[in-house]
């Protein structure tokens, strides 16, 4: 790589080394999928920046001043590309990327007039569902936000760097809006599927599937990015004429993935209108709390779900799993979990409310790690406001074939536990339909929130009890109602 280039390139990027951060999974991901795949069509007929030089072998840096850097030479003439990622599962409006075009802006003024040799582009790639987007438009929208805005704090960091670089101008303006571009991509599954695709082509043999392909090259890709090297097509080719080895952490971070897209789930239906009540809205400050509650949930995921244990508990734990398989390694691990991605969703659905019904009533900044004890049987979910001793965090009833035989199968799971400290007394499940106690349910069931004259629970009376929590009172359809939620702590709440 040439050295000024190479000089130019890690300036700028110990310039704002600071503003790189990864957002969701989903949004990590589909950086390094994307990154991938436009290294599978370098300097093709499809490279996305329509480079077709014939010969030549481009690098690439991942997490180096933007998503990732491109960079390669011809004839004398140094090349750098310069490409933002964007992943939306929903509408993305312009103001979604006023920052990001002023990003790309800012580094197009530090390029200017550095070297005579070289040509520069700026793209956003991004996958959302609204229109492809108007550089001009995006770029005068975003200087226009941050003139009208007159306290600072409000403003850009970045539009703070540009101006201090003194060089704006319409001329530069104009002149980079010729370098700069919006491309619309394809979804994450799509990527991943053509992939898939290529990779088999170029790579695949009765010993490599589609699917070790794809692991084995995207956790290159990644460990290519932490550490900071660069890699292209050469490298991946390199990568895979000898014994490639799929990286263990890499379906750790793909559990880790389904975590994140139910929480991303249960924020995105915030900020869809209520079919019901098509003129009400989600305040965005809730929202913005609950992304917040989103990135507390998701830390303490990551930091438990190193160890092996505690994930195979808290698969035991969101259902009954009469069927759970046992695994041996990572890869079938995560097609279990996939498996159970309903009921997972569900816990987190669930978690997310809860938190952040506690906080906001209240008042203090909740600490999960002090709400969960780890047991081999299960999650042990300890609220502060509980009045009862410990529960269990269960997915919706609604998602057993028969509730019946599923309570069935999680008492006889959870009764024959030794230790009593160790056995959930608050099952945080939902309303189940037409449940009774009985023999063959030798707990004293107590289902709260119900007409008591409807339920017979004087057939058995055993020296342990468990509650069935109806959840009414959680009211997850409605993302900023906490006034009830404390009730699903309280013994006997009857009714609500």
């Amino acid at each position: 790589m040439n050295p000024i280039v190479v000089n130019l390139l890690t300036e700028l990027n110990q310039s704002i080394k600071n503003r790189n951060a990864y957002a969701s999974i989903d949004g990590y991901f589909y950086q390094f999928e994307l990154t991938l795949l436009h290294i599978l069509l370098d300097q093709s007929s499809e490279d996305p920046f329509g480079d077709q030089f014939q010969g030549v072998t481009s690098h690439y840096k991942i997490e180096q001043i933007e998503d990732y850097t491109k960079v390669f030479e011809n004839s004398g003439v140094n090349y750098i590309r310069l490409a933002q990622v964007k992943h939306h599962n929903k509408y993305a409006g312009n103001a979604e990327y006023l920052e990001a075009l002023l990003w790309l802006y800012y580094s197009f003024l530090r390029f200017e007039n550095k070297d005579p040799n070289l040509k520069t582009k700026y793209y956003i790639f991004h996958h959302d569902k609204s229109p492809l987007k108007n550089t001009e438009i995006v770029l005068k929208e975003a200087f226009e936000k941050n003139e009208k805005e007159t306290d600072p704090e409000k403003q850009h960091s970045v539009y703070h760097r540009i101006l201090e670089l003194n060089t704006d101008s319409p001329q530069m303006r104009t002149k980079f809006i010729g370098q700069a571009k919006f491309v619309k991509t394809q979804s994450l599954l799509d990527v991943t599927t053509e992939i898939k695709s290529r990779l088999f082509s170029a790579y695949g043999s009765a010993q490599y599937n589609p699917d070790f392909l794809y692991a084995a090259a995207l956790s290159k890709i990644i460990n290519d990015g932490r550490a900071g090297n660069p890699t292209g097509l050469q490298q991946l080719s390199n990568f895979f004429s000898v014994n490639p080895i799929i990286d263990p952490k890499f379906y750790l971070l793909k559990i880790l993935q389904l975590i994140d897209r139910s929480l991303d789930e249960y924020i995105d239906q915030m900020s869809e209108p209520n079919p019901l009540f098509p003129d009400t809205f989600v305040d965005p400050i809730v929202i913005n709390d609950y992304k917040q509650i989103a990135k507390k949930i998701h830390d303490f995921f990551e930091k438990h779900f190193d160890d092996p244990r505690k994930r195979t508990s808290f698969l035991l734990s969101i259902s009954d799993f009469r069927n759970l398989a046992q695994t041996t390694t990572l890869n079938a691990e995560y097609e279990e979990f996939c498996k159970h991605f309903i009921h997972i969703r569900a816990f987190v659905f669930k978690l997310a409310k809860i938190l952040y019904a506690y906080e906001k009533n209240a008042g203090s900044i909740a600490n999960l790690d002090d709400w969960f004890d780890f047991t081999e049987n299960c999650w042990l979910f300890k609220h502060p406001h509980e009045q009862r001793k410990q529960g269990v965090i269960l997915a919706d009833p609604q998602q057993s074939l028969d509730a019946i035989k599923t309570i069935g199968m999680l008492r006889t799971r959870l009764s024959t536990v030794e230790d009593e400290d160790h056995i959930p007394n608050v099952w945080y499940w939902g309303n189940i339909a037409q449940l009774r106690a009985s023999y063959m349910i030798p707990y004293k069931l107590n289902i709260t929130k119900v007409p008591v004259q409807q339920w017979a629970l004087s057939t058995c009376e055993p020296d342990f009890y468990f509650t069935v929590q109806c959840l009414n009172c959680l009211n997850l359809g409605d993302a900023s109602s906490v006034d009830h939620v404390a009730n699903i702590f309280k013994a006997n709440c009857m009714m609500g």
